[in-house]
């Protein structure tokens, strides 16, 4: 199903009498289908991305360890490389769960909840957490989709035998 949205969204978008090349496998998609939950706007914000970063003049053909490498890298330098080392360590422990709250993030990481909430609000105004929900005083925070490139992980390189 998400394949022929995608190739809706490319043949709605082509030129008249331009071919469209797909730039991403299969196992491409399957990789980002998965870390997205099969949400469809996260899924073409993660590849529209990985194409832009990876194309300079010539086409590219997006396998699962160049997208990993690709959206990693753009991760780097639009989010976490502005992140301090504490606040980057709250993001990680964010990125593990659905949704946590402050006192969640205080037991497992040993800081104090005060902290806990400074940390929080600077994510928040970096753009990589988001107010998922409220319940009584608790608040429910959760990772903005483009965060969970992080966990995108390289295969290993198959050599061939010589």
């Amino acid at each position: 199903e998400v394949k022929d949205v995608i190739k809706k969204r490319f043949e709605g978008l082509r030129i008249k009498d331009l071919n469209i090349i797909f730039q991403y496998t299969d196992d491409c998609l399957q990789t980002i289908y998965k870390l997205m939950d099969g949400n469809i706007r996260d899924i073409l914000n993660s590849l529209s991305t990985a194409v832009f970063h990876a194309t300079s003049e010539s086409p590219i053909l997006l396998d699962r360890n160049k997208l990993a490498k690709i959206l990693k890298e753009v991760l780097e330098k639009r989010y976490l490389n502005k992140l301090t080392p504490r606040v980057r360590e709250v993001l990680v422990e964010i990125v593990k769960h659905n949704e946590i709250t402050n006192k969640a993030l205080s037991d497992k990481l040993k800081i104090p909840r005060s902290n806990i909430s400074t940390y929080v609000k600077d994510l928040e105004n970096a753009g990589c957490v988001f107010l998922r929900r409220k319940n009584g005083k608790d608040k429910f925070w959760k990772a903005d989709p483009k965060i969970k490139w992080s966990l995108l992980k390289e295969s290993p390189q198959q050599t061939l035998p010589v």
